[in-house]
């Protein structure tokens, strides 16, 4: 399974049963210390910039977990970095919102087309998509899973080289399925 790479965090996608309990959030200031602990005097491990999508995979005294691998035994003010499978990122609870950069709520801004199993979608205005592009995207993704064709969609985007067109990719594709939005029409 690819990683999501979001601010130089790299967030390991988990099975879909583990995904019900995460959320989404957003970074609300700018240069949001990263740590290997829960804790204010633990090293910091990373830099989050503002706006950017992290996924809240625990929460414990006002700090949120956004890696999923996580040894507990990791508390030293130590900054020797920690094995791969001993990772643990935390960042400051009071430094995330649940609403998108543009201040609406992305359960409601995604609706039935917030599958957990579509990733990779770039935000509104990154390479000048806009949220109709954005459906458009989401409403094919959701097809291709709910017709059983992907388990997992890993990325998609709007075509450069093809007017009027999108494509996504399936996890583990090679070749983007490239589509139209009249394709993605339910």
């Amino acid at each position: 399974m690819k990683a999501v790479i979001a601010g130089g965090i790299v967030s390991i996608g988990l099975s879909t049963a583990a995904q019900a309990n995460e959320r989404v959030m957003f970074v609300s200031g700018d240069g949001l210390n990263v740590r290997y602990c829960a804790a204010s005097n633990c090293c910091i491990a990373d830099r989050l910039k503002l706006n950017d999508a992290v996924t809240i995979m625990e929460e414990k005294d006002g700090w949120a977990r956004i890696s999923v691998f996580h040894n507990v035994k990791i508390k030293s003010q130590s900054c020797e970095k920690p094995k791969a499978d001993e990772i643990a990122h935390w960042v400051s609870r009071d430094f995330l919102t649940e609403q998108l950069p543009d201040g609406t709520d992305p359960n409601a801004w995604f609706g039935d087309l917030s599958d957990r199993r579509i990733r990779g979608i770039p935000k509104v205005g990154d390479y000048g998509l806009t949220r109709q592009d954005l459906e458009i995207i989401r409403r094919y993704a959701s097809l291709l899973l709910i017709n059983g064709i992907c388990d997992v969609v890993d990325t998609g985007n709007k075509s450069v080289s093809r007017e009027a067109t999108y494509y996504v990719a399936c996890d583990g594709e090679t070749e983007q399925r490239y589509f139209t939005a009249e394709d993605a029409a339910l």
